[in-house]
C-alpha cells in the first residue's frame, strides 16, 4: 500500500485546527485524542508537535486531567485570545509562504462560518 498524501498539507493542517478551535465539544475531544497519546506512550513535547500546541499545554492537559479526571478536561480559563480569533483563510496562508501562518490574527465571527473553506475570508489586523 503507497503512503497516502494530502494536497497542500500545510493549509490543510491550519483549517482542521480551526475547526477543531469552531466549538468547545471539538476542542474537549482534541483533548482526549492528546492524552491517548501520552497513555500509548508519546511524550507532551512530541504529541504537541503533532498537534500543533505548545509543549506545555499538552502537559498542562495531563496535570489536569491526573487532578480531576475527564471533567477537569472540558472548557476552563484558557491562556491566549479566544479561538474565533485565530482564523486564518488557506488565501491569507498562500500569500504569505515565508511567514509563520499563526502569526497573523483576524477578525472573525465567532459562531459563523467565517474563514471556512468555501466562504469569505476575514479582514487580517495585523
Amino acid at each position: 500500500m503507497h503512503k497516502l498524501q494530502i494536497d497542500d498539507a500545510a493549509v490543510m493542517r491550519i483549517a482542521i485546527q480551526q475547526e477543531i478551535a469552531r466549538n468547545e465539544e471539538s476542542r474537549y475531544d482534541h483533548r482526549l485524542h492528546g492524552l491517548l497519546l501520552v497513555t500509548a506512550g508519546q511524550s507532551c513535547r512530541q504529541v504537541a508537535e503533532l498537534f500543533g500546541e505548545n509543549g506545555t499545554t499538552v502537559q498542562r492537559w495531563v496535570q489536569r486531567f491526573e487532578e480531576g479526571g475527564l471533567e477537569a478536561l472540558r472548557e476552563g480559563g484558557t491562556a491566549g485570545p479566544p479561538a474565533h480569533a485565530r482564523c486564518l483563510t488557506m488565501a491569507q496562508v498562500a500569500k504569505r509562504p515565508s511567514q509563520e501562518p499563526t502569526r497573523f490574527w483576524l477578525s472573525c465571527q465567532p459562531l459563523g462560518r467565517a474563514g471556512a473553506l468555501g466562504t469569505p475570508a476575514p479582514t487580517l489586523q495585523g
